[in-house]
């Protein structure tokens, strides 16, 4: 009876230690971190100057940087392609998308009773690929 009870209790206490050690492994390492935050910086410099070149080529060719679709989206110019023509990152008036969202669930008087309001303070930019103004 005792050997089966070390046959049941070994490997579980064994799995126990194990999960615990696996648990705790980093997702990942220091240098990977590095090099992310070094492509994140590099990335963001190169977006940066090309908007920059964007903005100025916009003032001297009479382009918008702002453009209201009928569709009651935004156009944003975010940059230049190779061959020098206006890159505009489009947004859609989704209000099908906007309804099944349910968000009015939660701010003050919705059916959660949770009463959450507030605004946003950050904009992130999408990294997708973005469209050139022939599409609009």
């Amino acid at each position: 009876m005792n050997k089966l009870y070390a046959a049941i209790l070994l490997p579980f206490f064994l799995l126990c230690i194990a999960s615990e050690t696996f648990g705790q492994l980093k997702l990942v390492s220091d240098a990977k971190k590095k090099e992310l935050a070094d492509s994140s910086a590099r990335l963001n410099n190169l977006f940066q100057a090309n908007h920059q070149k964007a903005l100025a080529l916009a003032k001297a060719h009479g382009w918008p940087v702002t453009i209201k679709t009928k569709n009651g989206g935004l156009a944003l110019l975010q940059g230049v392609n190779s061959r020098g023509y206006p890159v505009y990152l489009i947004t859609y008036d989704n209000i099908i998308a906007a309804a099944t969202t349910q968000t009015n669930t939660v701010q003050p008087g919705g059916s959660l009773g949770l009463n959450l309001s507030g605004s946003v303070h950050e904009i992130v930019a999408d990294k997708g690929p973005s469209p050139d103004a022939t599409t609009l």
